[in-house]
């Protein structure tokens, strides 16, 4: 991802991932790794475990997730260049239930421990030490994040309708999200998904967005 910043700054990330699934009938386990951050200002890598029990109709999922953090500081004339590092660790539940044929409900929530306290006051020095790009990027750290909604399908196509709210790690603001996404089938084994969102922050304003994903299943 790219964003513009204020003061002509700009802020890039990377995010990648990859993971295996082992379904035993009905219970399952997942465990990925992944990459996310600019390892010039603060990335992490993160590694996660995941259990549920998945029947016809309804699912439950435990969650357990590591961040390993690294976070770049620049020198100034009073302190010289560092790197800091903190790790967090993540417990979450997902659940979905099929209210009807065509109907499910679903939800999801997760919490954060960080090993170092995030929490910033623009009025300590340490915000004086961060240009936008950085303040921006670690402001993206999270305390929790808590999510609901529906999908309605129909024949080989979806729509779903989600609202989520998180609170930022370091300055507490929070957030309250509302996407709605169109799932269609362009080919045997690919999909393409359409979002449209709405953003209601406390530390970013209101922002709408726009999102296209495409899926490609391989397999027998």
């Amino acid at each position: 991802t790219d964003v513009d910043l204020e003061q002509t700054q700009s802020l890039s990330t990377t995010y990648a991932s990859v993971g295996i699934d082992h379904h035993f009938e009905p219970a399952g386990v997942r465990l990925s790794a992944a990459y996310w951050g600019d390892n010039d200002i603060l990335d992490s890598l993160d590694t996660r475990l995941s259990l549920y029990f998945r029947e016809r109709r309804y699912s439950i999922s435990a969650e357990i997730e590591h961040r390993d953090f690294e976070f770049d500081i620049p020198a100034t004339r009073f302190f010289d260049a560092r790197e800091v590092g903190f790790d967090a660790l993540g417990l979450g539940a997902t659940a979905r239930a099929d209210v009807s044929k065509n109907v499910s409900l679903f939800f999801s929530g997760v919490s954060y421990d960080y090993s170092v306290n995030l929490r910033i006051d623009q009025n300590r020095p340490i915000a004086q030490l961060l240009n936008v790009s950085r303040l921006s990027l670690i402001n993206s750290l999270i305390d929790y994040r808590v999510s609901a909604g529906i999908g309605i399908d129909q024949k080989l196509n979806q729509w779903t309708f989600n609202l989520a709210t998180w609170r930022g790690a370091v300055d507490q603001s929070q957030t309250v999200s509302a996407t709605l996404r169109y799932l269609t089938p362009v080919g045997e084994r690919t999909d393409i998904e359409f979002g449209l969102g709405y953003d209601d922050s406390e530390l970013y304003g209101n922002v709408t967005f726009f999102s296209v994903f495409l899926y490609f299943y391989g397999g027998a």
